[in-house]
């Protein structure tokens, strides 16, 4: 076996017309922890007719190099330099250079790596951690999931007019502490789910939707975290902010156990004490009619501020 298709093997390329120099056909880059191996390539073209206007008064016209990523082999991250033969017709001016099946024109991720990189999709992996591990950009993942799953692609012409946003833990490498997602509150379904709750990623996300699908937008139910606060006022100029009322409950369910502990650590008589420490439970319960609950009634009246902040809880 030549060393030109040791070489091709190795690298899983199938494309008779790419060819490998016997000598200097790699080189390694190293940049700290970061080392690569850029193979050299040829790919000839084979050219009878001019492929726009048929003529076949074609001559060559240079070349030109593309550096096509592959998947890293034995921790090391693998490029091909390859350099393309350039044609032009001289009948109808128009210049053109060969293609070849190991990578899509206008890209340089190989297919194999992309197929890869479509499987690895499918598992419980961030699109942070796909790109580091492959060295490619979290953008150009984002197009890979798009070309492979279509089906999964968020329409940025259009947002519904009541949106609900949270955030929830979702794993363990990503960069932001906690996950970012929205929902139709009509259509009852998940949207879209955004890794990083932070202002700054969610302003560049949502910038992508069309203006006019962010004006669509009426009403968004959220909780009090002041950074969706600033995103809704900035990116969605026409919607409404509603709070939800399970945040607001826990909020003020908060403050009166707060009033509580602080009465209760003020009190002297240790009897009204224990009853406040004890029967915490009872005073967050809706009673009608408190002056039939003996308990309830001797706890609020140990201290006014507590019977009136009670009252409005």
């Amino acid at each position: 076996m030549s060393l030109s298709n040791f070489i091709k093997t190795i690298l899983n390329i199938q494309d008779n017309n790419i060819s490998f120099p016997e000598e200097d056909y790699c080189q390694v880059i190293q940049n700290g922890n970061y080392v690569l191996k850029v193979f050299k390539g040829f790919l000839k073209a084979v050219y009878c007719a001019c492929p726009h206007c048929n003529s076949k008064n074609i001559v060559k016209n240079g070349s030109r190099e593309r550096n096509i990523k592959f998947i890293p082999f034995q921790n090391y991250n693998i490029e091909l330099n390859l350099t393309v033969q350039r044609h032009i017709c001289k009948d109808c001016k128009k210049s053109f250079s060969p293609s070849t099946n190991i990578v899509e024109d206008n890209s340089n991720i190989s297919n194999n790596l992309k197929y890869t990189i479509a499987h690895e999709l499918q598992e419980n992996i961030s699109l942070t951690s796909i790109a580091k591990r492959y060295n490619i950009s979290i953008s150009s993942v984002q197009r890979i999931m798009d070309e492979c799953y279509p089906d999964f692609m968020v329409n940025k012409e259009y947002l519904p007019e009541t949106m609900c946003i949270d955030e929830f833990k979702s794993v363990k490498n990503i960069d932001g502490a906690m996950s970012f997602v929205f929902a139709d509150r009509q259509a009852k379904n998940i949207i879209d789910i955004v890794e990083d709750r932070r202002l700054n990623s969610l302003t560049e996300y949502f910038s992508r939707f069309s203006l006019e699908a962010r004006n669509n937008v009426k009403y968004i139910c959220m909780d009090m975290y002041s950074p969706y606060i600033s995103l809704v006022k900035s990116i969605f100029p026409k919607a409404e902010i509603v709070l939800d009322k399970f945040h607001i409950v826990n909020l003020v369910n908060r403050a009166f156990n707060q009033t509580r502990i602080s009465i209760m650590n003020s009190l002297k008589d240790e009897s009204l004490k224990r009853k406040l420490k004890l029967f915490w439970k009872l005073l967050q319960k809706y009673y009608p009619d408190f002056v039939k609950n003996r308990i309830i009634v001797q706890a609020l009246s140990t201290n006014l501020v507590l019977r009136i902040k009670w009252t409005i809880f």
